[in-house]
């Protein structure tokens, strides 16, 4: 289980190498996701930026349970908003 608590781009890219270092065949994955084998490299080292969709995406196609807290300062909006907020805080 990946479990984030008010994810920004460090405790993303740092989640990202943690379940890429358990794959051995990255491009089956990358094929499972859509992307180019080079996509997740370019995450693990931070030469792109992983969106929490895409994470979320990543997790399941690995069947990671994926937990995400947003905090107490944004606990009434609603989950899209807050989502998009987390979003930009990581580009």
């Amino acid at each position: 289980m990946i479990h984030l608590r008010n994810p920004d781009e460090a405790t993303v890219r740092r989640a990202v190498i943690d379940i890429l270092s358990t794959v051995r065949n990255r491009s089956a994955l990358a094929g499972k996701l859509g992307v180019h084998r080079t996509t997740l490299y370019k995450w693990e080292s931070g030469a792109s930026r992983l969106t929490i969709p895409m994470l979320s995406r990543l997790c399941k196609a690995l069947d990671i349970q994926l937990r995400i807290d947003f905090g107490p300062e944004i606990e009434d909006d609603d989950v899209l908003t807050t989502l998009r907020r987390i979003e930009r805080r990581c580009a």
